[in-house]
């Protein structure tokens, strides 16, 4: 499966070509499946989806959309594109295909995840069970975990995972450094 990086150059012409069309592409979860030929996924034409944190490119890109017209797959990364005027959206003044498609382009939900939290336990030099949290930004449970286990490997460090769930609070300080929970 090839991906292609398609980016914008600000500094292009674009006066003589007028966009026209408007395109909010929804983000969606894809059915992705490990073959002997790495990570695939089965893109749906006119969605984006975030990048499986198992993907080859999940440290260097945010997401993968899919072009309505041919279902091209593109990979983007966190700083393309530009805030839209919803604060969860992300647009592309000039989404360009191989297929000859040329829009305005929106990704809904861009920045939209839910704060999770792992608890867990780990074991110190002497053997005595430590309490540990850690906070991350998911799309689900499944996704906490599966961050969670990869910044995790079990392989010098006894680590147990007693439970993940959305965060209900945090933690603040006061004026006297005092800290509050919200």
């Amino acid at each position: 499966m090839n991906f292609v990086i398609q980016t914008v150059d600000k500094e292009e012409n674009m006066g003589a070509q007028q966009i026209e069309r408007t395109i909010e592409f929804k983000c969606v979860p894809w059915r992705t499946r490990m073959t002997d030929k790495g990570l695939q996924a089965q893109g749906v034409p006119g969605t984006w989806t975030l990048i499986p944190a198992e993907h080859p490119f999940a440290k260097t890109a945010k997401g993968i959309v899919c072009c309505p017209e041919c279902g091209k797959m593109f990979l983007v990364t966190p700083e393309m594109g530009e805030q839209g005027d919803r604060p969860y959206d992300r647009i592309f003044p000039a989404f360009r295909c191989e297929c000859g498609l040329i829009a305005k382009a929106v990704l809904l939900d861009w920045g939209k995840k839910t704060l999770y939290c792992a608890a867990f336990e780990t074991r110190d030099p002497n053997g005595k069970l430590v309490a540990n949290k850690e906070y991350m930004h998911a799309e689900s449970e499944e996704d906490a975990k599966k961050q969670f286990w990869a910044a995790h490997p079990q392989m010098d460090v006894w680590v147990h995972l007693v439970g993940v769930a959305p965060v209900i609070g945090f933690f603040a300080l006061d004026k006297a450094e005092r800290k509050l929970t919200v």
